[in-house]
């Protein structure tokens, strides 16, 4: 699956419960932050990132879940804060495994993403509200292609958000 939203969404941690949770069901599973991606590829300065760092962080992450498809991992949930849907299709021309592939997108509202984001100790600019607005304030979110599954966090807790991934990903 293909996790995306803003900053502060719960977009990490979600994929990486929603793992836990495969696991818990006696699946192989894996969460792949795609920011961890980015940052071996260019590095943590962001404002040096490049739209062909991302393409490349895109194709290595496909790779990467090919590799762990062939090793038997049953469940990858890949993570990012993209919102622009040729990343994802980059990532997903790279899958060479017949796994079905769930989109989903994590929404926030601003003043919420704000709000964890401060109380977020692991955040550097992401941190500052003024940056979070800025990034924020750039999604169209008109144009943004459909996702298979949005869901809307502000209000929910990670456990609520992960059981209405999982009701799409672990029931038949």
């Amino acid at each position: 699956m293909l996790i995306s939203g803003p900053i502060a969404s719960g977009k990490t941690t979600v994929a990486f419960k929603l793992a836990e949770v495969a696991r818990e069901r006696g699946l192989r599973a894996a969460a792949l932050d795609m920011d961890d991606v980015v940052a071996i590829i260019a590095g943590t300065d962001w404002s040096r990132v490049r739209p062909e760092d991302r393409d490349f962080a895109s194709r290595v992450a496909g790779g990467l879940a090919n590799h762990l498809f062939g090793a038997g991992v049953d469940v990858i949930a890949v993570e990012g804060s993209t919102l622009a849907s040729y990343e994802w299709d980059e990532l997903q021309q790279q899958l060479t495994s017949e796994h079905e592939t769930l989109t989903v997108r994590l929404r926030v509202s601003l003043a919420e993403s704000i709000r964890r984001a401060q109380g977020d100790a692991g955040r550097v600019s992401t941190k500052n509200p003024d940056f979070v607005a800025r990034i924020y304030g750039q999604i169209d979110w008109a144009s943004l292609t459909q996702a298979d599954l949005e869901i809307d966090t502000d209000a929910l807790g990670v456990d609520e958000v992960v059981a209405s991934i999982g009701a799409r990903v672990f029931e038949p």
